[in-house]
């Protein structure tokens, strides 16, 4: 296989946390005097980034209201590694794969987490709250690797639409037990391929070869 990068979201990918920031994100909601929503109410509305969800909530400061979501959420449990990811993960290292993981997590939290979980300290592991990371380490890797060698896979439309704007392959997960975004939301931001699990990833890997 040629030189290849697989960037995997981490929440809904790897990790299991979709109810407890459900819970976590209505405890912010609390604090500023808003409304509790419901999963599907937090799916729809989260279509756009975390920031504009607050902002459209009528929060004034965003930023201040996610640092405090990840101050609350883990109050409500523990996060828990999604079934079988980290054997796909040491699977696809074996075969020389790199493998990077994005979170909007802070870094320190993150690295813990993929710690906790047994992860391969190969994976490279990119967390930060600035929204505007994802776009700038990006860049950085498409310096190293063909855009057609270059795979995206995440839980929702944001990380479809992130993988659209630079022109790599989006592949979306959907499975219901742990995405954060529907079947149907997932299949009008168009990703180039449809896979219930990670698990699945290897053909898709084998089918661009």
């Amino acid at each position: 296989m040629r030189q290849t990068l697989l960037i995997c979201d981490w929440s809904g990918v790897l990790s299991h946390d979709r109810d407890f920031v459900h819970q976590g994100v209505n405890a912010v909601l609390k604090h500023y005097g808003k409304k509790k929503i419901t999963l599907d109410e937090l799916r729809t509305l989260m279509e756009g980034s975390v920031f504009d969800f607050y902002k459209k909530q009528g929060i004034s400061d965003p930023e201040e209201a996610f640092s405090r979501f990840h101050v609350w959420f883990r109050d409500y449990g523990h996060p828990t590694p999604i079934p079988h990811a980290l054997s796909t993960i040491e699977t696809l290292l074996k075969r020389n794969i790199r493998v990077a993981l994005f979170s909007s997590h802070p870094s320190q939290i993150l690295q813990q987490e993929v710690v906790d979980y047994g992860y391969p300290k190969e994976i490279d592991v990119y967390g930060s709250m600035n929204k505007n990371f994802p776009n700038r380490v990006l860049e950085g890797f498409l310096e190293s690797y063909p855009s057609d060698r270059v795979f995206y896979l995440g839980d929702t439309t944001i990380d479809i639409q992130l993988a659209h704007d630079h022109g790599i392959i989006s592949v979306a997960v959907a499975d219901e037990r742990y995405a954060y975004h529907t079947l149907d939301m997932l299949q009008r931001a168009s990703p180039h391929y449809i896979v219930q699990s990670i698990c699945d990833i290897s053909s898709v890997l084998n089918s661009r070869d």
